[in-house]
């Protein structure tokens, strides 16, 4: 079995993340609105119907605090080990897996989650750097199939203990 190939990828804000997480979000928007305003049609002031647009709102607003916060920097696997990520200035900001939640091929959805259990998501896209992605997805599953494979030995060694 080969070894993944070491990687350093830029990550940030995703223009192809944000149009998907917005479509997803004016639609939802789309429907609670709709939704709230079959009761004030009908003379019936429900409060469920609020509900449902304060919940959009929220959502909104989280959406948009989200994005806003996004760590620019670089995501790098060397030592085969673990995977780091770094803000633009160089600071390490997280160390430890990368874990995919999302794949659409083009774009993904990581959490590189540290030894405390505290993680981060990213939005990582191929267009960042295209010569790289083939290798950043290698990476990335191979260090996920390495990890159920170690994890599958240990519980064999301790079954037959």
């Amino acid at each position: 079995m080969h070894s993944p190939p070491p990687v350093r990828y830029p990550v940030g804000r995703s223009r192809t993340a944000d149009r998907l997480l917005g479509i997803c979000w004016m639609s939802g928007a789309a429907c609670a609105g709709a939704a709230a305003t079959q009761p004030i049609l009908q003379g019936m002031a429900d409060w469920r119907a609020w509900v449902s647009c304060a919940a959009a709102l929220l959502s909104g607003l989280s959406l948009w605090r989200s994005r806003r916060q996004a760590v620019t920097g670089e995501l790098t696997f060397d030592d085969g080990e673990g995977w780091s990520l770094a803000s633009a200035d160089g600071a390490v900001v997280a160390t430890g897996d990368a874990r995919i939640h999302l794949d659409l091929q083009r774009l993904m959805l990581l959490r590189v989650e540290t030894t405390d259990r505290h993680g981060h998501w990213l939005w990582v896209d191929r267009d960042a750097d295209r010569p790289r992605w083939r290798d950043l997805r290698r990476a990335l599953y191979a260090g996920a199939r390495g990890v159920a494979h170690t994890a599958s030995r240990q519980g064999e060694r301790f079954a037959s203990a």
